[in-house]
């Protein structure tokens, strides 16, 4: 049974025949050739067009469209009637059932378009298709825009060549792409050919070198957006780079004083909002270099090692700071690692990359019983990704699973510790094959840090902290022993961020909206666990008006929570001052959605240094679409 088909033609069965049942059979016996087998195919009803380059006229192949059926005025859906690609002649055919149809296109390196030269679905122009009859639908698309710059050091005008340039859209399109990377030549120049539409944030980043956005700015908050168009070319997109500071040292082993290579080197600063990291060489030796003035903290971990922080302790809240000035090398910032202690092995698996399915090195793992807030036992993986836990007690556990530039997770696949599935050690039996994939995180220009409390004000280790945009989950990242957790990379959009505590149960403070974009980071929002005990859900009421509460503890030492209210979304700042006037730190700085929010001051400046005892104030502003509002309250801070 033979049968002819194509897209935009009525399929046949030969000879001349609609349905299997009705085709005639033909019989072929070796060596003989059939011949003379023809098929007439109807045209069917369809949409039909050729794709070009709007400058060239040269076709383009691969090319995407997309037809909806179209909608009446008003009405809301988007019934997708069918999608094609455009061969390598920029030839596409769709049948359909005869209508009236909506139409787009877009291909890699080109701007999107709706039938006839339109930019939205609203603005489109119908197109009818009759029984039988195929419509043709043509686009000349425009290409993206082109970027260009030099990068040269700041002092000398040398251009810096290898230097990495990267640009952010603000704007969300669904299936766009949001990042794009080059990197300077020789001469320092560099050119970006096709960036869809939008505005960018644009950086800069050399090894040796200080991060710089443009325009002349080394924080994301100063910088300038570039604006792209389809078709057209931006130039002058230049940076200047400064050098930065440096740390090195050597990591050894404790016992034989051997060179221990790939461990990595962690470097955060004070206050969690610059994190870098690198690995020793087969030396054992590392240099993390292009480090903005400030004070750091640095850490060292590996596989079968106990992690140790600089110097020599095993927390990060005993660890000690190590302060740079610009351009200042610090040597010296040595590691002996103890290995761990050679336990029986209770639980041990496999960590991957779920895009690639390659080992993931270098991922945390997190083992916390599930009866109580008992004592977190802690594993990493090593090259080829896989981890090992020792002396695990006998209990139920669940699995908190973590990578620089993925999304954390609960095992197996779940984002609240509710859904997780717990894991039983028995003493004497080993646990082996206990695998985990972590998705990789979109990347972007922004960043959330924080801390996650419980209602007493300790710091909660070991939350899941989740971003959702929609029913997307864009990020996630996992609270350290101070409670505090950093997302960077984050791409602009509008957030739902909740945190997940094993042992705790779901409530609004567990809970915020917030926005990320206009160059605004989001730092200092703290979540608040609640307690241990289940209560029916009640519904959220929206707050009618701004308020500004009076901080609790006051008097406080060492740290106190400041609750407001806001009745309206917006960009919201909140800002503790000194007796003269001057800023002593901001704990909130970005766009907030409605509702009640809390914030923790630990009583430290913005370069993590204690303040000493006083009176001090805190200011809220709020800045909603119809109303803003400002209020100033008074702390007593006492030793």
């Amino acid at each position: 049974m033979l049968k002819a088909s194509r897209e935009g033609y009525i399929p046949e069965y030969y000879q001349e025949a609609a349905a299997g049942n009705e085709a005639d059979t033909v019989t072929v016996t070796a060596p003989e050739e059939k011949t003379a087998i023809h098929f007439t195919l109807d045209q069917a009803s369809a949409i039909t067009g050729i794709i070009t380059a709007e400058a060239t006229g040269a076709p383009i192949a691969n090319a995407w469209v997309a037809v909806y059926e179209a909608s009446q005025p008003g009405d809301k859906r988007r019934a997708v009637a069918g999608h094609a690609r455009s061969d390598q002649l920029g030839i596409y055919t769709l049948s359909v059932p005869p209508g009236r149809y909506r139409v787009s296109a877009e291909a890699y390196g080109y701007a999107a378009e709706w039938f006839d030269n339109a930019t939205a679905m609203d603005l489109a122009t119908p197109v009818a298709v009759s029984a039988g009859m195929h419509s043709p639908v043509d686009f000349a698309l425009t290409a993206w825009g082109s970027l260009s710059g030099h990068v040269l050091d700041a002092v000398t005008g040398a251009p810096i060549a290898g230097a990495a340039i990267r640009v952010y859209n603000e704007e969300k399109n669904i299936g766009r792409q949001r990042y794009f990377q080059t990197v300077s030549l020789d001469d320092g120049f560099y050119v970006f050919t096709g960036l869809p539409s939008g505005r960018y944030v644009v950086e800069a980043q050399a090894e040796g070198y200080v991060r710089e956005y443009w325009q002349e700015a080394d924080s994301l908050r100063q910088a300038d957006l570039v604006t792209m168009e389809s078709g057209h070319s931006v130039t002058g997109i230049d940076f200047t780079l400064g050098a930065g500071a440096a740390l090195q040292g050597q990591v050894t082993d404790a016992d034989n004083d051997q060179p221990i290579a790939d461990a990595v080197i962690e470097v955060q600063s004070v206050r969690g909002r610059i994190r870098t990291r690198g690995l020793t060489n087969e030396e054992g030796r590392y240099l993390i270099s292009g480090l903005p003035p400030g004070a750091y903290l640095v850490s060292a971990v590996i596989a079968g090692y106990v992690p140790q922080w600089f110097d020599s302790v095993a927390s990060r809240r005993e660890a000690k700071q190590i302060v740079l000035a610009s351009s200042q090398m610090a040597d010296g910032i040595d590691f002996k690692l103890g290995k761990i202690e050679p336990l029986p092995v209770s639980l041990s698996g496999l960590v991957i990359d779920d895009s690639t399915k390659l080992p993931l090195p270098g991922a945390h793992i997190m083992a916390m019983p599930v009866s109580s807030r008992g004592r977190i036992r802690k594993a990493i993986t090593g090259e080829d990704g896989a981890y090992v836990l020792r002396g695990l007690p006998p209990a139920k556990y669940l699995l908190l699973i973590h990578a620089a530039g993925y999304k954390a997770e609960f095992y197996d696949d779940a984002r609240t510790w509710k859904e997780a599935k717990p894991i039983e050690v028995v003493t004497g039996q080993e646990i082996t094959g206990v695998d985990i994939g972590l998705c990789p995180q979109p990347i972007g220009a922004y960043q959330l840090a924080g801390r996650v409390l419980d209602q007493s004000g300790s710091a909660i280790e070991g939350a899941l902290i989740v971003l959702q945009s929609g029913e997307e989950v864009v990020a996630a990242s996992v609270t350290s022993e101070d409670g505090s957790y950093t997302v960077q990379g984050l791409p602009a959009d509008s957030y739902v961020v909740s945190a997940s505590v094993a042992g705790y149960e779901s409530a609004p403070t567990l809970s915020t909206s917030l926005v990320l974009s206009s160059t605004l980071n989001v730092y200092g929002l703290t979540l608040m666990t609640s307690a241990g005990t289940t209560e029916a859900a009640k519904p959220v009421v929206q707050p009618e008006r701004f308020a500004l509460e009076q901080n609790h503890p006051n008097p406080f030492n060492p740290s106190t929570q400041i609750h407001f209210t806001l009745a309206q979304p917006g960009m919201v700042l909140l800002t503790v001052y000194d007796m003269l006037g001057r800023e002593v730190k901001q704990l909130v700085n970005g766009s907030l959605a409605a509702g009640k929010h809390s914030v923790q001051w630990d009583g430290s400046n913005e370069r993590g240094e204690k303040a000493a005892s006083g009176v001090y104030f805190y200011r809220l502003q709020a800045f909603g679409h119809t109303h803003s509002f400002t209020q100033l309250r008074r702390m007593l801070l006492i030793k």
